[in-house]
């Protein structure tokens, strides 16, 4: 296997050092800023679920109520009675499972990430069963956009400039080496 010219190999060079730190940076960011929506989205609807347990006191747990309740959240709600039986949905295509058992009435929402779904469930004080509000797992997707056009952008100018840096580079390496030629040859001129 013959070895890459020395423009070669430094052209090789550069055009790694410019896009490895941006690939690295974008990576970094969307997992760091992924974790922080996702979190910041558990903990919003874990408080909507407690306000909106706390509503229901009183009212019928019926498919009314949960449609209202969706629209007051910006998300899906399910209504379930004592013991996690299935009530009503603003959306019955969803599917939200049975609250786990450690949701009772004095508890903190406990909040259950599955399938793209976010799910805060609240017990309702009164013991009258237990209010499920659902969103679709916010991430980064918005950010992926943006930062999969800056990878794209430091691509095509690593590649496109890595040829211009490497030859000016190599240009004064070529110099020297043709003249230690020369005088190697006894060209003296």
């Amino acid at each position: 296997m013959r070895r890459l010219s020395l423009q070669g190999r430094l052209l090789a060079a550069l055009i790694a050092a410019g896009i490895v730190p941006v690939v690295v940076f974008a990576a970094l960011t969307f997992l760091l800023v992924g974790g922080a929506v996702s979190s910041r989205q558990a903990d919003d609807l874990a408080a909507i679920s407690r306000l909106a347990a706390n509503q229901l006191v009183g009212a019928p747990l019926d498919a009314a109520t949960a449609r209202r309740l969706a629209e007051t959240t910006a998300g899906d709600a399910t209504l379930f009675g004592p013991g996690g039986v299935f009530l009503a949905s603003s959306d019955p295509d969803l599917g939200v499972p049975a609250p786990p058992d450690a949701v009772q009435p004095g508890s903190a929402p406990v909040v259950v990430t599955r399938e793209g779904l976010v799910t805060a469930y609240a017990a309702i004080p009164n013991g009258a069963g237990v209010v499920a509000i659902s969103q679709s797992q916010a991430a980064a997707p918005a950010l992926a956009v943006p930062l999969l056009a800056t990878l794209v952008v430091a691509v095509v100018l690593a590649i496109a400039f890595g040829p211009v840096l490497s030859r000016t580079l190599v240009s004064p390496l070529t110099r020297m080496t043709a003249t230690l030629d020369r005088l190697q040859a006894g060209d003296l001129s």
